[in-house]
């Protein structure tokens, strides 16, 4: 009995808990504190998970569009005031995450979505990270304008335009290219493709077809172009600002020479 009770106290003591040391301290680490996701935020990215939507938006405007969301989600729903609230938007979704709809939406618009304080936050993207380019302001409205530039007296428009319809066959389209400007001139022809491509199909599906590709492939290529010939610009415009900055702190530390005394010599 008297050795059992040796042995216990000995690995007390071997444990420090009779000469009072304080234990080990816990070594794991420890959450960061803030580092805790707010609930509500939580929430409305499990929301943005699950929820499927299905709209059909053909030339709406970006105001319109974001009471339908806002609605059909029910959770705060924050617009940059620097976007173009008016400009048209079309897109069509089947049984699509509503997440990934609003982030559709925010990428044609020429923004950005995120989720944080409690609300779906809808803000612009600057100039290098926007996506697609935006569409000019009230763009149906210079159209309408252009178009009276067209004409002539006799309602003849003049000028022309080639446009190829496959098989290496061309359709000449009389448009007035000097009094259009580039945006509107864009405009036109992207038109002009849809109702082409939209005939030829009637008759030839397949080469309907072929020729939709081509045309989506060039625009591809003419975005890709874009992208990259903004980046180069903001490529310019960081060195550029790296340069005015290394030029003020050398400046700033070049000693200045003291001025002369002119006391005294009068």
């Amino acid at each position: 009995m008297r050795l059992t009770l040796v042995v216990v106290l000995a690995a007390l003591w071997l444990r420090g808990g009779l000469c009072g040391e304080p234990a080990a301290p816990d070594k794991r680490p420890k959450p960061a504190a803030g580092a805790e996701e707010p609930e509500a935020d939580k929430r409305i990215k499990e929301l943005l998970k699950t929820k499927k939507v299905t709209f059909d938006f053909v030339e709406t405007p970006i105001a319109d569009v974001m009471n339908f969301m806002q609605g059909l989600i029910g959770v705060n729903l924050v617009v940059d005031p620097n976007l173009d609230k008016q400009m048209p938007l079309t897109l069509r979704v089947n049984e699509m995450p509503v997440g990934q709809a609003l982030q559709w939406i925010a990428r044609l618009a020429g923004g950005k979505m995120d989720v944080r304080d409690g609300a779906v936050v809808i803000e612009a993207a600057k100039e290098g990270e926007r996506e697609f380019a935006v569409k000019p302001k009230h763009e149906k409205a210079l159209l309408k304008a252009d178009h009276e530039k067209m004409l002539r007296k006799g309602g003849q428009p003049f000028g022309k335009v080639s446009l190829p319809i496959g098989n290496g066959g061309t359709l000449e389209i009389t448009l007035d290219e000097e009094d259009m400007g580039p945006e509107i001139r864009a405009l036109v022809l992207r038109m002009l493709h849809r109702q082409l491509i939209a005939e030829l199909a009637k008759q030839d599906p397949e080469g309907a077809a072929r020729l939709r590709e081509a045309m989506e492939h060039r625009l591809r290529l003419e975005m890709e172009e874009r992208m990259r010939a903004l980046q180069k610009e903001a490529e310019i415009r960081r060195r550029a600002a790296e340069e005015d900055a290394r030029r003020g702190m050398e400046k700033r530390e070049k000693p200045q020479k003291p001025e002369p005394d002119n006391k005294g010599q009068f």
